[in-house]
């Protein structure tokens, strides 16, 4: 993927930087290979313990922290689930730099659908999910939310995100996802997300029944989905589409029960 987007993007200079802790996978010695910038600790038991948000939100911020130090233009935060291709990049920085955008999303919730636990709870208003749902689907406008899931997330480097972005949980509340925390510092700042709905980057965990597939069966549907990311298509919201408007009627359905 980041080949891709280097062959696809000459004009801009790119650096990597990534986090990595107990390193049991060998995933170190093959970014190693690649001169990469990379955060590493080996943490102990106590702080592993910890829930698994609480331990995102943490990675994200360590993360963040080192990047704010750097030099750029734009930061682009993303989970290493995902899968992207090179003209992703070149048409989302048109937009970005055509509509000067503080806050980019790409739509991470087209295809495969994220589970609606990992990304309800950014949203106060619970009908807004839906509305959200609709419009990542059947639109190609710009969608400004001061929530969303964030999973491929691009930061202007703007005097409001070196002050003001961050994961910090400051009063040690619960959270039911690391992305929780930033969306609420967003909303603080009177900052909005700005969704682009026709570029969908495919997370690789959410893929059709990955959860179920062992061994060899999730190599292949890794192999599987980069086969389509490397068509250099940017919109693959097709692919979901029926499911997800099933699934919007059925939430739709549960929510005015429950509201009611």
């Amino acid at each position: 993927c980041l080949d891709s987007v280097e062959k696809d993007n000459s004009e801009y200079d790119f650096e990597y930087l990534f986090y990595i802790n107990n390193n049991e996978d060998k995933t170190i010695e093959k970014l190693n290979d690649k001169k990469y910038n990379i955060i590493y600790e080996d943490l102990d038991d106590t702080f592993l313990k910890k829930d698994r948000f609480t331990k995102l939100a943490i990675f994200r911020q360590k993360l963040l922290e080192e990047a704010k130090k750097k030099v750029f233009d734009y930061m682009i935060m993303l989970d290493t689930d995902i899968m992207f291709n090179g003209k992703m990049f070149k048409e989302t920085f048109k937009i970005i730099e055509k509509e000067d955008l503080e806050i980019t999303g790409l739509n991470t919730i087209a295809y495969p659908l994220p589970f609606f636990y990992d990304w309800a709870p950014l949203f106060k208003d619970k009908f807004s999910i839906i509305k959200t749902i609709f419009q990542s689907f059947c639109s190609n406008n710009l969608i400004e939310r001061d929530n969303f899931f964030n999973g491929f997330l691009i930061f202007k480097n703007t005097e409001n995100f070196r002050k003001k972005i961050n994961y910090n949980n400051d009063n040690n509340i619960d959270t039911k996802c690391e992305h929780e925390i930033l969306c609420e510092k967003i909303r603080n700042a009177n900052l909005k997300i700005n969704i682009i709905p026709n570029i969908t980057p495919l997370y690789t965990e959410r893929s059709n029944s990955y959860y179920f597939d062992t061994g060899e069966e999730k190599v292949n549907q890794y192999e599987n989905l980069y086969k389509k990311i490397e068509i250099n298509d940017i919109d693959y919201r097709s692919l979901n589409f029926y499911f997800v408007i099933l699934c919007c009627i059925l939430i739709s359905i549960i929510l005015y029960i429950i509201l009611k």
